[in-house]
């Protein structure tokens, strides 16, 4: 009987020994093979499908003074188009202008120049004057000394020649100056787009670095989600992505609502309607998959993505929610094929 108990005990020693030594081989092979299973009969991995996704402003701008002074105008309303580069605000400039003008003749002005020429070819003249009296003639007929100063004064109008010229330069770069200071006294705009809000208006006074408008361009949007970490070897920045307006659910009747966005009005109507909606009958938007972050968000064991998006007739709307697929990449250590122990 007791050798009957060791033998049993033996054995499940070596049963657990091979459990602890086989699992993991079993396990990465049904890993593997449900690796393989994702794959279409192309050798791609399927790709993946984030729903409830938030549709963002991709880059927002607060527009704001360089300097402190007084609004003259500010030229657009909430919702007007602006085009890059147009002005947007304009603050009192008068003084700055007087000074570009100074600048401008001051740079303008080559008097100082043309005059140290002149002096130049005179001084020449007199200096090769003395030099040769001296040399048709057996006695000095000019002193030494003489000859001395004449030589200084050319050489000194050469010198101004050149002094001339540096101050010429001086005063453009001056004016570079005023013409660049100007430029502070305007509010332009970085890129085209659509004015969403307007802070400031013709009178007030604002401080360096205060709002005037929040500008938005609407020819793209930043699609947001989070992916899970099991799909995060399949996607990569680059991969292209397809983006739907989230209809699967109610909240967009909702979110349209609190935007202010009528239901009846086009493009919309062709997107909303009640009731379920074949996924083949909704409008896909294309883009590229921009940023996977680098941390884990919270304790999902979720990956923060976005894509930036082509918002083609302005149906994306910032605050509605998306389905977004990512079309996934093969991986590079996914090589393992099912049923092969690592």
């Amino acid at each position: 009987m007791k050798h009957l108990i060791a033998k049993l005990a033996c054995a499940a020693i070596f049963l657990a020994c091979a459990a602890i030594f086989l699992v993991p081989g079993i396990q990465s092979a049904l890993e593997s093979t449900s690796r393989a299973a994702e794959r279409n009969q192309s050798g791609t991995p399927q790709p993946v499908t984030l729903a409830s996704c938030h549709i963002l402003h991709l880059h927002p701008a607060i527009l704001a003074s360089d300097r402190p002074g007084v609004l003259t105008s500010v030229k657009f309303e909430e919702g007007d188009v602006v085009r890059k580069d147009e002005t947007i605000g304009q603050l009192h400039d008068d003084v700055v202008k007087a000074n570009l003008a100074i600048a401008k003749l001051q740079a303008e002005n080559n008097i100082e120049v043309r005059y140290a020429i002149e002096a130049a070819k005179v001084a020449e003249k007199l200096l090769d004057a003395a030099l040769k009296a001296n040399s048709n003639y057996n006695v000095t007929a000019v002193p030494e000394t003489e000859v001395d100063r004449l030589r200084l004064d050319h050489e000194r109008a050469k010198l101004q020649i050149e002094k001339a010229k540096k101050d010429m330069d001086v005063f453009q770069l001056q004016l570079d100056k005023e013409k660049a200071e100007l430029e502070t006294y305007r509010v332009k705009a970085p890129f085209s787009g659509i004015v969403t809000n307007r802070y400031k208006s013709a009178g007030e006074a604002v401080q360096q670095g205060e709002p005037l408008v929040e500008l938005v361009n609407t020819d793209y949007v930043k699609v947001q989600g989070f992916v899970n970490l099991d799909d995060l070897a399949r996607i990569k920045a680059g991969s292209p992505v397809k983006v739907q307006l989230d209809l699967s659910n109610d909240l967009l009747e909702a979110d349209l609502q609190s935007l202010g966005i009528e239901q009846d009005q086009p493009p919309i109507k062709q997107l909303l309607t009640k009731g379920d909606v074949p996924e083949d009958k909704l409008r896909n938007f294309d883009g590229i998959l921009v940023f996977v972050d680098l941390s884990v968000t919270g304790t999902d064991g979720k990956i923060r993505v976005w894509a930036k998006v082509k918002n083609e007739d302005n149906v994306l709307r910032a605050g509605l929610r998306a389905r977004m697929t990512i079309y996934a990449q093969v991986p590079k250590s996914d090589t393992t094929t099912a049923g092969t122990a690592p």
